[in-house]
């Protein structure tokens, strides 16, 4: 079980936005996101306050508390100027410097030594490294994972009914290159005895009785794509999160090389957390309204998704996923060079992502048709 501990300002701000996109949510249900996202445990009060908090303000993503910067929303759009600027070499202070007072539209003006504390605030030398890093390898070697949580018995929110028994707990891995050519079979991680022992589905297969990602499930998994990646040389983009062995990653690998995110960087610059986890849950959801029609119309009493079934909307949905999504995903995080978003986006449509919010009324008016 993680000890109980402290969320930055930007992991509260996940777990808010999570909270939006799934409003039929308890407490209890977020606390066992958060032990499944960020490997902690958080207490009933400390939920109701993260979701009560103004918007948010803080200008340093890892602090633990809000403190309101002088600029900030200058400040923000100076950030994504540098994540979209192609080259970072080329942003010297002195830009910076007069880019932010180009923003203040002369109302006030910084100083050198508020661009050097704006750059260590934002882990500008880590992500130019980070950058020069990926730029050694291929873009078809290029990988990212994360872990997501999926309520996959949640009904549309106007439909819930009250329930005794909180909705059933998954935890995805999702896997995919820079290009969009290579998507590893999902993860699953349940917490069923028995659960999924003789189904023949594309996916790895975990069981916890938390149902969430732990360092040896973790472990496991990268021996395995290791041996997949056998006779080339990739780089594997991950986030900070406990199971990922930060501490320690006591295992020695021969043709993955692991690199972490900065732990103070925001989760968009992920790629899965720029786009393509949410396309993913979108599509998911989409074939769970589509069950639930299918079982109403046959007047089925058991409206609660079995497990079986929950993973094959989760194949589905990431087969479903397209290579422009992928690599337009890739393109905006700010995390590769120009000339690499140059190579990604010269095949890309870009696409208006479906809002999740639009869901529930889909189905209402199915239903009353």
């Amino acid at each position: 079980m993680p000890r109980r501990t402290h969320l930055s300002v930007a992991q509260k701000s996940e777990l808010r936005l999570y909270y939006r996109a799934h409003p039929g949510l308890t407490h209890e249900d977020l606390i066992r996101w958060a032990q499944v996202r960020f490997s902690v445990l958080l207490g009933r009060s400390t939920v109701g306050s993260i979701l009560r908090a103004p918007k948010d303000t803080n200008l340093n993503p890892d602090a633990k508390r809000n403190q309101e910067g002088r600029f900030p929303q200058m400040e923000k759009q100076l950030y994504q100027f540098v994540l979209q600027s192609p080259d970072l070499s080329q942003l010297s202070d002195l830009v910076l410097c007069a880019k932010a007072n180009d923003l203040l539209q002369g109302h006030q003006s910084v100083t050198k030594s508020w661009v050097f504390r704006f750059k260590q605030r934002h882990a500008f030398s880590a992500l130019k490294k980070l950058r020069k890093c990926i730029d050694e390898y291929e873009p078809r070697d290029v990988f990212n994972l994360d872990e997501t949580g999926l309520f996959y018995q949640m009904r549309p929110q106007q439909l819930q009914l009250k329930e005794t028994k909180r909705p059933k707990l998954l935890t995805i891995g999702l896997c995919c290159n820079m290009d969009g050519s290579e998507k590893l079979e999902p993860v699953v991680i349940h917490n069923q005895q028995n659960g999924l022992k003789d189904a023949q589905i594309p996916v790895r297969i975990y069981a916890n009785d938390q149902a969430w990602m732990t360092k040896d499930n973790f472990m496991d998994w990268l021996q395995a794509f290791n041996s997949l990646m056998e006779g080339r040389h990739v780089l594997l983009l991950l986030d900070a999160a406990p199971c990922h062995g930060t501490e320690s990653m006591d295992i020695e690998l021969s043709n993955v090389r692991v690199i972490f995110l900065p732990p103070n960087t925001p989760p968009y610059l992920q790629p899965m957390r720029a786009g393509i986890i949410q396309q993913f849950k979108v599509h998911v959801k989409i074939l769970g309204i589509q069950w639930m029609l299918d079982q109403r119309r046959a007047s089925t009493s058991d409206m609660k998704m079995g497990l079986l079934t929950a993973v094959q909307h989760i194949v589905q949905s990431w087969q479903h996923m397209t290579q422009q999504t992928i690599r337009n995903c890739w393109a905006h995080t700010g995390i590769i060079s120009g000339d690499m978003v140059v190579a990604l986006q010269q095949y890309n449509i870009s696409k208006i992502p479906l809002d999740m919010s639009m869901l529930d009324s889909i189905i209402l008016n199915q239903m009353n048709r």
